[in-house]
């Protein structure tokens, strides 16, 4: 009995000892373990490091739509300003370079993840997917700043148009302008008219009234104009000829004007200014 039991406990110490490494194999496995540990660690950091970046440009990505979308582009047919033109040129500008600080940090991704001792099939995919929809992006950029030329170059031509109309229009103006003094002249001339009054005397001195034997003539050549009062036949309808004598030498219609004497002088009143000044546009009254 004391044998069998003797077995058992030898059998049992031959089972134990070898149920347990020795204390060389649990270092080795302990060691191992740890290695594992970092290992994982390391990959799961390289992991996160991967989606970090995929949903950095994921968001950049959207952003990016978002700004296309609030871009506005006017129809070649509407007026779009300079101000607003700067500031589509300021947003496109941003936008491409966001795409191009995109495509950097996907390069960098594309170089990391082949050298890298992962190979994740759904990685690559994500990456090319992402990379596909930033070169995506890119042509809508592309399609504005399309737009935006031809909108630059319309508003060149309108511009250079407008200038070109400017200089057509200040030019006929000028020459209206012109024409207008010209009309103004003419009509200023057209409406002139002179008078003159004085004694016989007077008349003979500035060469404006002439006798030869009971008859008299008047406005021959060389006589005075300067002695003469300018008017606007137009506007002029009263004449003080302060004399108490008065006698028209000139020709005009007795239709078209009267001679009124007040107190101890005369007044001509014109009563029809077309008529009267048809014959003859100067007017001499003799006042002795």
């Amino acid at each position: 009995m004391s044998t069998f039991r003797t077995l058992i406990i030898c059998i049992s110490a031959c089972f134990l000892i070898g149920c347990f490494p020795e204390n060389g194999d649990a270092d080795r496995l302990k060691a191992e373990n740890d290695s594992l540990r970092v290992a994982k660690q390391q990959i799961e950091d390289e992991v996160n490091a991967y989606l970090t970046a995929f949903n950095t440009i994921q968001e950049n990505i959207e952003r990016i739509k978002q700004m296309e979308n609030t871009i506005s582009i006017e129809p070649v047919s509407e007026t779009m300003n300079n101000d607003q033109v700067a500031k589509v040129n300021e947003d496109i500008k941003y936008l491409n370079d966001m795409l191009q600080s995109n495509r950097k940090e996907l390069s960098k991704l594309r170089d990391k993840l082949k050298g890298s001792s992962l190979k994740i099939s759904q990685l690559e995919k994500s990456l090319q997917v992402l990379t596909e929809k930033l070169e995506a992006e890119g042509e809508k950029i592309g399609s504005l700043e399309k737009q935006l030329a031809q909108k630059n170059e319309l508003i060149t031509l309108m511009s250079d148009t407008i200038s070109s109309q400017n200089d057509i229009i200040d030019d006929l103006t000028r020459q209206t302008e012109q024409q207008q003094q010209v009309i103004d002249d003419r009509e200023h001339t057209i409406a002139s008219a002179w008078y003159v009054f004085g004694s016989k005397k007077e008349l003979r001195e500035q060469g404006i009234m002439s006798s030869a034997g009971f008859s008299k003539k008047v406005l021959e050549e060389d006589f005075n104009k300067d002695y003469f009062v300018k008017i606007d036949a137009r506007k002029t309808t009263n004449i003080p000829i302060y004399a108490s004598r008065a006698k028209i030498l000139t020709n005009h219609p007795k239709s078209s004007y009267s001679l009124n004497k007040d107190s101890d002088h005369f007044t001509l009143s014109i009563t029809d200014s077309q008529a009267f000044w048809s014959v003859s546009r100067y007017l001499v009254i003799e006042t002795d």
